[in-house]
């Protein structure tokens, strides 16, 4: 390689390290809480997460499957909210009283601590309600004993004295807590253990699918492997060829991610300005903002253009063709995804360890998470249309083109090019890397979605095209967006 070529490579990956550290702190300041991190003392409670709602209708729906196991071995599950914010720690309380008794939650109210950056008023009067509904709920419990004792059929004679004295002030005193506390709040209530129970059927069935999948993609990996191992597996892939294109894709990517960065950035300052203006009701539609700078960020590739690469040698480089036929790569998409579940199973296995390793150093910390799923719980029918486009349409073209076309190529034309084992790896690996690395859901998380990543780029070599990948992601991302859904009701 030449001095010049290999000063401009120098620079690219430069430019490609500072803006992935950059997505990092981005990510790790949105999770943080953002602007509103600087002023504690004005800071408002975080509204429980609903990784954390999800631990709270697992630990009740074993109680009311298994009722004679200890209360301990439940309340394991949510060992990680005793941590965690203060909305995390007052579930913690709440949900030891309904699976325990509601004295014991009262009893662990009163070593709720509010962490240093939740301390404020919104955090005294939020505890306050809780403790004033977990009483509410103990009175209630009581008297429904008393009703239960009497043996009186139908009548609740203490229930209705109790709610009279009482109403209507005290009448339901968990629903003002749903908007910070959600299923925790409808715990106090009567309706819980039947959407903790609608939840865990959701678990079952989402075990299922991932068992088939995973198993389905064993025998299509060991089949690729049998076909590589006989001679008979023929890559289309084809790394640029020459230098000066493969170091003109690394500069799109580049270019690539300024912009996308640049983009998503200016959506959620427009975002916020026109529910500012427009009132709550646009928030339904701020996906279309985000689908916007989506494909906004793909007028980079006429950067190429610009470098001496006409759009004929792009599409070759990128793989934006249709390979053997648009039906026979989106089948061999469906097979990318089964091939790419095992090594995301591998990821979450690392993740699990790389879990328990900082909770026994650091005391646990934020569960991974993304911003479409969080919003999936406040979206109406307009909202999840729009997510689902987003997720499952959009993000898998843009991020295919991007990642698994011009970075992944842009890799496969620099490194030992002619030595296609060595380089596919390096290209997969370092892709996939930066690839998880950008996502919000957090470092720890990086391994699984690397490993899922990894199973992409298999197919990207395999087939040249990139509409396996592209449907293989969709898939992953419907898959997960549904479960979301359903896990909410």
């Amino acid at each position: 390689m030449h001095a010049a070529s290999r000063l401009r490579l120098i620079l690219v990956w430069s430019v490609i390290a500072l803006l992935t550290g950059a997505a990092v702190f981005l990510q790790s300041w949105r999770a943080g809480g953002g602007a509103d991190a600087a002023d504690p003392a004005g800071r408002m409670v975080a509204p429980i997460q609903l990784q954390s709602e999800l631990v709270g209708k697992i630990c009740v729906a074993l109680r009311e499957v298994s009722p004679l196991t200890p209360t301990d071995e439940v309340m394991a599950n949510a060992e990680p909210l005793r941590t965690g914010g203060l909305a995390d720690r007052l579930a913690y309380a709440i949900l030891l009283g309904r699976v325990a008794s509601w004295e014991e939650g009262l009893e662990q109210l009163k070593v709720v601590e509010v962490p240093e950056d939740e301390v404020g008023r919104d955090a005294d009067e939020l505890r306050k309600q809780v403790e004033e509904a977990l009483r509410w709920r103990l009175l209630l419990g009581k008297a429904e004993a008393i009703d239960d004792a009497m043996g009186d059929g139908d009548s609740s004679v203490a229930v209705e004295t109790l709610e009279r004295v009482f109403a209507p002030e005290f009448e339901t005193p968990w629903q003002p807590l749903e908007p910070k506390l959600g299923f925790f709040a409808r715990t106090l209530g009567p309706d819980a253990d039947g959407e903790a129970l609608v939840t865990l059927g959701v678990l079952v069935v989402t075990g299922f699918w991932y068992l088939l999948a995973f198993l389905g993609g064993v025998a299509v990996l060991g089949t690729l492997a049998g076909l590589g191992v006989f001679g008979k597996l023929k890559p289309r892939m084809e790394p640029a060829p020459d230098r000066r294109a493969a170091l003109v894709l690394g500069e799109t990517f580049a270019i690539w991610m300024a912009a996308f960065l640049g983009l998503n950035i200016a959506g959620a300052v427009v975002a916020g300005f026109l529910i500012s203006a427009l009132g709550d009701g646009v928030a339904e539609y701020a996906g279309l903002v985000s689908i916007s700078a989506f494909l906004a960020s793909l007028s980079v590739l006429a950067w190429p253009r610009l470098r001496g690469v006409g759009f004929a040698e792009l599409r070759g480089l990128v793989g934006l063709h249709a390979g053997a036929g648009v039906l026979r790569e989106a089948g061999a998409g469906v097979l990318c995804y089964l091939g790419a579940v095992p090594f995301l199973a591998f990821g979450l296995g690392v993740y699990a360890l790389l879990s328990i390793l900082r909770e026994l150093l650091f005391g646990g910390g934020a569960q991974p998470s993304h911003p479409a799923v969080e919003q999936l719980g406040s979206a109406g029918p307009a909202g999840v249309g729009l997510l689902f486009l987003l997720a499952a349409v959009v993000a898998p073209i843009v991020e295919e083109i991007a990642f698994r076309g011009v970075l992944y190529g842009h890799l496969r034309g620099v490194v030992s090019p002619r030595i296609r084992v060595a380089s596919a790896l390096v290209a997969a690996l370092v892709s996939s890397f930066i690839f998880a690395v950008v996502h919000p859901q957090g470092v720890l998380f990086v391994p699984a979605l690397g490993g899922l990543a990894v199973g992409f780029c298999i197919f990207r070599e395999l087939r040249g095209s990139l509409i396996a990948p592209m449907v293989a992601h969709g898939i992953n991302n419907a898959v997960t967006l549904t479960i979301g859904l359903w896990l909410m009701g």
